[in-house]
């Protein structure tokens, strides 16, 4: 199979900060995990070949020899998963390779934030501290809601407008009806609206007019399961910014207020 050369030379734009961190280091596994993760978060493209690997770091700067990853990944157990396409082994980057790697790859314009099971506190303080740098109106999709939910609107300031938009609750009607009321009235900076086609809303995403956050896990309890928040600066994903505002606000208009 061919490398995919136009994607290869797109390592040459990583920020040389992040290329300082993975040469100072001089793990082949971790070398390999973070090219894999740079081009499942930054490129949309999972599975790489080992040759491929190379030729990434190489655009980097970074002179790995490709036995000593392919060694690597074969004793990196759940770290890497691997499938072969066209008779040629590729790579994919798991959960517990991109943990390995997170504190290495402070890419420019992207901030990888590890979700932990069993810390919906700790968990709760860092989204806190995420949600305090957006700017402009807040777009929030969510399939799921519930009283947790509301936990987080919280965290905005009341001078900020929230768009909440959801579609499902697996938690009593009446209470939680009577726990929405509430918050209404205290936050009518937030709205929240039902989408009547659940089957449609299944993205976890917030947007606003400096940052797109992808969450892997829903808000109203995050902190419960291991997950990732990735937040992007909008000169990295102005493009995909803007496809997501167009479905959100469409979706919106056709959605109940809650």
């Amino acid at each position: 199979m061919a490398t995919n050369n136009k994607l290869i030379e797109r390592f040459r734009e990583i920020d040389s900060s992040v290329n300082q961190n993975l040469a100072d280091d001089n793990s082949p596994l971790k070398l390999g995990l973070a090219v894999l993760t740079i081009s499942k978060n930054n490129f949309g493209v999972e599975y790489l070949s080992l040759k491929e690997i190379s030729e990434a770091l190489d655009r980097m700067g970074i002179s790995v020899n490709r036995l000593s990853i392919s060694r690597a990944f074969s004793r990196a157990g759940n770290k890497v998963r691997s499938k072969r396409e066209d008779n040629v082994k590729k790579y994919k980057v798991m959960i517990l390779g991109q943990r390995l790697i997170e504190n290495l790859i402070t890419i420019g314009g992207l901030e990888i934030y590890h979700v932990q099971k069993g810390k919906p506190r700790t968990t709760r303080k860092k989204l806190s501290e995420l949600l305090k740098t957006l700017k402009g109106i807040i777009r929030i999709c969510d399939p799921y809601y519930g009283i947790k939910t509301l936990d987080v609107l919280e965290m905005f300031s009341k001078n900020t407008n929230v768009k909440f938009l959801t579609a499902r609750t697996n938690e009593r009607p009446r209470r939680l009806s009577n726990a929405v009321s509430d918050f209404k009235t205290e936050y009518s900076n937030v709205e929240i609206r039902k989408y009547p086609n659940p089957s449609e809303l299944h993205d976890r995403y917030i947007i606003s007019s400096n940052n797109l956050i992808i969450i892997g896990h829903g808000i109203k309890d995050i902190g419960g399961k291991e997950s990732f928040i990735f937040q992007f600066e909008k000169n990295m994903v102005k493009d995909l910014m803007d496809t997501l505002t167009k479905h959100f606000d469409n979706k919106w208009e056709n959605a109940i207020q809650i």
